[in-house]
């Protein structure tokens, strides 16, 4: 088993690393994937809510590739059994996509609600 010691300076895009570490085929970030924030800003201490958002657009248990929202934790994802970079990035950004999609929906409704 390889290990990785990476420097980066605090105020780096968080995705950016992550991004840069699957270029580079340097692993264990992926499912980090996609979460804002900087280095230095502890990006994982909104897993939970990303979890929450994960399981209200019901994607626990989602499979993409040999990757997949693990079916009771939503704020985990798991390989199934060797998942490239690419499969767990491609599942990230599903995951992002379906969120954006469940955020704008709750926008339209709010709106909606306000106008009556």
């Amino acid at each position: 088993m390889s290990s990785w010691n990476i420097h980066v300076c605090a105020g780096e895009i968080w995705h950016n690393i992550v991004t840069m570490c699957l270029k580079r085929k340097i692993p264990g970030l992926e499912n980090l994937a996609l979460i804002p924030g900087y280095v230095g800003a502890a990006p994982v201490q909104n897993i939970g809510a990303y979890g929450w958002l994960i399981d209200i657009c019901g994607l626990k248990g989602r499979l993409i590739g040999r990757a997949a929202v693990h079916h009771r934790q939503a704020a985990i994802i798991i390989n199934t059994g060797f998942a490239a970079g690419y499969e767990i990035l491609n599942l990230a950004c599903y995951i992002f996509t379906a969120n954006q999609k469940y955020s704008l929906y709750q926008k339209k409704e709010k709106l909606t609600h306000q106008k009556l």
